[in-house]
């Protein structure tokens, strides 16, 4: 409990202090890049803080030049340190607007080209994340989404919303499936306290989409949602079983994620106290 509770003291306390440098050094900066770099700093001293090593793979099937949108599952609040402070990617995130209130914070989130959303209007949620999105990737920025909306209570990958799918057809921006691993054992959705631990992010090859139509919207949500499945090694919430049937998928991603390891041992990174 101790632990856990410097833990939250020491991250509200970075998150007051990175917050501010990220709004002063925005108003200077118009590129984002030191905006970033403040992103991944704070990212850091989470995960030093709670003892967390973060493992990154497959970094070699990703073209970080044309407009791209992370797919991940997501299972904790580690799921964002751990994506912001590693990803080689100068991506934004995509949040829901009800974190741009909190005093400082939101006002940092807009700073460094956070694609606020409210979810509570769908229709304007995704007119707003279609913009913004697309001037996010207009710009070579990639975003990052987390389709279930929610971190995953039941242990399994949740249906994923249609927003970021027709964003990616609209824009014919790639899809790079991402699975997460791990971080649901150092913090759960409903808990408070927080446990060493290992993260492992593993990076799909992109799904293309530029020709696709909205009527293979559906198609392309459940091929995402399988390869992310796979990546995590999570299983589909509607069917335990339906992973198992997937056997063409599975194989194809572990082929992937080998010779990702094999050309990108560079790549792998690690944080620990």
């Amino acid at each position: 409990m101790v632990k856990s509770i410097f833990f939250w003291v020491t991250v509200t306390v970075s998150t007051i202090f990175h917050s501010i440098a990220a709004i002063i050094v925005a108003v200077i900066d118009r590129s984002g890049k030191f905006g970033a770099a403040i992103c991944r700093s704070w990212a850091r001293v989470a995960l030093r803080t709670a003892g967390v090593k973060v493992y990154l793979e497959g970094v070699g099937f990703t073209d970080f030049s044309g407009p791209r949108i992370y797919v991940s599952n997501h299972q904790s609040y580690f799921d964002v340190f751990a994506l912001m402070a590693y990803l080689p990617d100068n991506a934004r995130f995509v949040a829901k607007k009800s974190l741009e209130r909190i005093p400082i914070l939101g006002q940092a989130m807009r700073a460094v080209g956070t694609v606020i959303i409210d979810r509570s209007r769908p229709e304007e949620a995704r007119k707003s994340l279609s913009k913004a999105g697309v001037a996010r990737m207009g710009k070579g920025v990639g975003v990052i989404i987390f389709p279930e909306c929610t971190r995953s209570r039941s242990g399994k990958i949740g249906q994923f919303k249609k927003g970021g799918f027709v964003l990616a057809i609209e824009s014919g921006a790639a899809i790079v499936p991402v699975g997460i691993s791990g971080s649901r054992n150092i913090l759960p959705a409903d808990g408070f306290r927080v446990k060493r631990g290992e993260i492992r992010i593993s990076i799909g090859r992109p799904i293309l989409t530029k020709g696709l139509s909205m009527n293979e919207k559906d198609a392309l949500i459940e091929k995402t949602r399988h390869q992310v499945s796979a990546l995590s090694n999570m299983l589909l919430e509607e069917d335990p079983e339906e992973l198992c049937a997937e056997e063409p998928v599975a194989d194809e991603l572990e082929e992937c994620r080998y010779r990702g390891q094999e050309s990108n041992r560079n790549h792998e990174h690690s944080a620990a106290v």
